[in-house]
């Protein structure tokens, strides 16, 4: 919104002014209907996100897809807090069979979390990785931070439990998102023995 006002306000000023010639209007122009677009896509995945997909049928869908949604939601605030978002290793092309919404949540989620969690360090990063065998598709995700402290691990799937300022986190993230993924028969980790914070998501294939 902030883009559309300021270039909107420039039109009128150097309109006003009889300084602004037709390439300026067009590139301009076209800058406030890609910002228009642009924030069509998060509303809609915004929609999508916020309604309860316990119910939706189970859909064969590429990871890829959604990858996306999560970016879209994320984008600002990875850009804010100049996170560079890291996916080398994710397979966008591999296909689970999942209820797509919960997925998204899922994933959401623990980005969120990561934003959080690192964007006061100096070195900021969020990886993405995907591995796959014959029976599951794991989903790594892994931030720049040093890990989970030892006394807290086998806290923070419980329910209500969080280390965030008060009002400012539920508890119920990790506690709902492990709760979604043992619903499509797979496992919701936190991988101890990792250098940097890491979870896995395994999904059947």
């Amino acid at each position: 919104l902030a883009i559309i006002t300021g270039f909107c306000s420039r039109i009128i000023r150097m309109a006003a002014n009889e300084e602004m010639s037709r390439p300026e209007i067009v590139a301009t122009t076209e800058r406030i209907l890609n910002t228009a677009h642009r924030i069509d896509r998060i509303i809609q995945s915004l929609r999508l996100v916020s309604r309860d997909g316990e119910r939706d049928a189970k859909q064969e869908v590429a990871l890829g897809d959604i990858l996306n949604e999560v970016i879209t939601l994320s984008e600002t605030a990875l850009v804010h807090s100049n996170i560079s978002l890291r996916l080398d290793q994710f397979d966008k092309n591999q296909k689970v069979t999942v209820r797509f919404v919960q997925i998204v949540q899922v994933l959401l989620n623990l980005l969120n979390n990561s934003i959080a969690a690192i964007a006061q360090l100096s070195d900021r990063w969020i990886e993405f990785r995907t591995e796959s065998d014959g029976q599951f598709v794991h989903i790594y995700v892994t931030d720049s931070g040093e890990g989970i402290a030892p006394d807290l691990c086998d806290k923070i799937m419980e329910p209500f439990f969080t280390t965030k300022e008060l009002g400012k986190g539920s508890g119920l993230g990790l506690s709902i998102s492990k709760g979604i993924i043992e619903s499509h028969n797979g496992t919701f980790t936190l991988v101890r023995s990792a250098t940097h914070t890491t979870f896995k998501i395994s999904l059947p294939r």
